[in-house]
């Protein structure tokens, strides 16, 4: 068990013949309780849909990076990236 020794005099902490008791779990947590706790922490897949037009992967309601299309009403224009 832990425990500090204190020279003064406090009413937060609980004595035990001078020393202070820390609050410590009781028992060890196991790997698959401390796993099942954390199970809702994990990544989501990114769910990629096709471009109709070049057949690229793509996030969906979002433009393609490749050619640009996002509906058929709208269609932007790439520019081309300058290298230094």
């Amino acid at each position: 068990m832990a425990k500090c020794f204190i020279t003064t005099f406090s009413k937060d902490y609980w004595f035990f013949s001078g020393v202070i008791d820390f609050m410590l779990p009781k028992k060890k947590t196991s790997k698959s309780r401390t796993r099942t706790r954390r199970s809702h922490n994990k990544l989501k897949a990114e769910n990629y849909s096709v471009c109709p037009k070049c057949d690229h992967a793509k996030l969906p309601h979002a433009a393609c990076e490749n050619c640009g299309y996002l509906n058929p009403k709208i269609t932007l224009k790439l520019g081309e990236e300058e290298s230094s």
